[in-house]
């Protein structure tokens, strides 16, 4: 069973989720937490089924994203586990993020198939 889901946008970078904190350490932003809760409501409203197994996602951002590829897929992932989609993000693989003629952040999520 093949799912798409959407979001409104993507995630802020890994380099404006994430701060130091002292006696802390590392500890998410104000601005990373919004997105994650707001993100979680989207997916919410759009009743993903929870897979058990690996799964292939594919990402698409629209081709405006400013933002490296590579900051913005742990946002997804951990948003997509943050609802249940899977148990744990390590289920994701592969993985594949791009940008494209989309208006919507769009996500695809698949049973792994095993060649």
């Amino acid at each position: 069973m093949k799912v798409v889901l959407t979001l409104l946008s993507p995630p802020p970078s890994l380099n404006n989720a994430f701060k130091n904190v002292r006696g802390k350490g590392r500890v998410k932003t104000a601005e990373y937490k919004a997105w994650r809760k707001d993100a979680a409501w989207q997916l919410h409203l759009q009743k993903p089924p929870r897979f058990t197994g690996q799964v292939s996602v594919t990402i698409l951002v629209p081709k405006s994203t400013r933002s490296d590829l590579d900051n913005l897929n742990k946002g997804i992932l951990d948003a997509l586990q943050d609802v249940g989609v899977v148990a744990n993000d390590r289920q994701f693989d592969p993985i594949s993020i791009g940008r494209a003629d989309v208006e919507l952040t769009t996500i695809t999520i698949e049973p792994r198939v095993e060649p």
